[in-house]
């Protein structure tokens, strides 16, 4: 109990409004483990925020840096006199009986979709969930996870948004599918785990070795995304939510088409398509032809001068700048919105889009926008991404990306493939799959490779 007591007065005490991020490597666990510590703190302070962090006693932890063992030192050293830097590695081993036998840790499943895997000693296998499938017990026998998942519409469907990959399996009534995706992702666990002990051994009888020093920057950087990425499941998990657009009904020259509302680009555009459907093509001034570069490209053939549109139940007179193809069928920019002072409402409820004195014009919702603009974060990067192309359209300095857009392109970019590759042994089949089901976004799919998609 006083050991308890020390502990708990250690952990409380950090006068200093500075510290210093540090990295454990526990033997016999997979995971690196990071926290922060008061650059004026201690040796007997240090060891006591591990015991909170890693459950491991302050007697029974045998912790190094640098070949220095510093569980050896005056407990009242301070860090700096330890040798003990901000980004440091340090190594600690659990010197109990408990801790010598105890299996290595469970890893989270990336992208907190549910991954699973055999246990240490090859028993009987457990399906591992991640964040997203909250109340499911982490031993969770394969088949019991299966039966679980597959019992509950609502958990099925929210690990198909998180986990394709492991859904299909889940759903498949052969269970070797479902065995055989456990197997690999405890297989890429396990050989991860490995280099991880060989990377250290490494570093201790070379430490100065800079291939060694780039590999353990690699794996540090990896270890802040996965840190970060738990962070915000937990805290913010909205971010993992695909945004609906700002879309309002409008009816351009007597032919209704939804208008998506973009304050960021510039000016107010329509494909060539729109306008032929609309009946304006025939206006088109080719003497304001170029190219719109943003977030995207896109030619532009021409400009509407002036043509009637109605916004809810009010009617202006608008121009238009005409793009090639069919991308942006129809957008609001900024020049209409504020010569009509437009104000985007998100407080309302409904939201609502205010023209000036008019009346409050609700935008539209997810089950009545184009199909295009439904759903999910790539349909929105790509509507973003042409109303980044209208923006710069007339030379002007402004990108005009529309908020809550990502980014333009195909989400199997060669830059994020390739940075993705170079991360581990992945094949590229892997990280193609992974960047689909993270719709684009490489930090979730790194975290999702680790964790165990196949």
């Amino acid at each position: 109990n006083n050991n308890k007591n020390r502990n708990e007065t250690n952990c409380k005490k950090i006068p200093s409004p500075y510290y210093m991020r540090l990295h454990f490597n526990i033997v016999g666990r997979p995971n690196i483990v990071s926290l922060d510590a008061p650059d004026d703190g201690n040796v007997d302070e240090l060891r006591a925020l591990l015991e909170v962090s890693t459950g491991v006693p302050v007697p029974q932890q045998n912790l190094s840096v640098d070949n220095r063992n510093v569980s050896a030192m005056d407990p009242s050293t301070s860090l700096k006199d330890a040798g003990i830097r901000d980004g440091d590695l340090l190594s600690l081993a659990d010197n109990s009986a408990a801790g010598a036998a105890a299996p290595p840790a469970d890893a989270v499943t990336g992208g907190g979709g549910g991954g699973g895997g055999a246990n240490a000693g090859g028993s009987t296998p457990t399906a591992r969930t991640g964040p997203g499938l909250a109340g499911l017990s982490p031993n969770l026998s394969i088949d019991e996870f299966a039966q679980t998942v597959r019992s509950d519409p609502a958990r099925l469907l929210e690990l198909r948004s998180q986990n394709p990959a492991l859904a299909d399996a889940v759903a498949n009534p052969d269970p070797s599918v479902l065995q055989n995706l456990v197997s690999a992702g405890e297989a890429r666990r396990a050989a991860a785990s490995r280099e991880r002990m060989e990377l250290e051994r490494a570093i201790m009888a070379d430490p100065l070795n800079p291939e060694l020093q780039a590999k353990l920057e690699k794996m540090i950087h990896q270890v802040n995304i996965e840190t970060n990425l738990n962070s915000a499941m937990e805290h913010n998990p909205e971010a993992f939510a695909s945004v609906v657009m700002l879309y309002v009904p409008a009816v351009v020259n007597g032919t209704e088409i939804p208008a998506f509302v973009d304050s960021g680009a510039q000016m107010t555009i329509m494909s060539e398509k729109t306008a032929e459907r609309c009946g304006i093509l025939r206006l088109v001034d080719r003497r304001y032809q170029g190219v719109a570069k943003g977030v995207g490209e896109a030619k532009i053939i021409g400009r509407v001068h002036m043509a009637p549109i109605k916004v809810g139940g009010s009617f202006f007179y608008s121009s238009f700048t005409v793009l090639e193809g069919e991308g942006m069928e129809f957008l609001l920019g900024l020049d209409f919105l504020s010569k009509h002072r437009a104000c985007i409402d998100l407080a309302a409820n409904p939201r609502c889009l205010r023209l000036g004195d008019s009346e409050a014009v609700p935008f539209l919702q997810e089950g009545d926008l184009p199909h295009h603009a439904r759903g999910t974060q790539k349909a929105d990067a790509e509507t973003s991404a042409g109303g980044g192309a209208a923006a710069a359209g007339s030379g002007s300095s402004g990108a005009g990306a529309a908020a809550g857009g990502g980014a333009a392109g195909t989400p199997h970019d060669s830059e994020k493939v390739a940075g993705l590759l170079a991360l581990g042994a992945f094949s590229e089949a892997e990280v193609i799959r992974a960047l689909d089901a993270c719709q684009g976004n490489a930090e979730l799919a790194a975290g999702m490779l680790f964790g165990g998609m196949p």
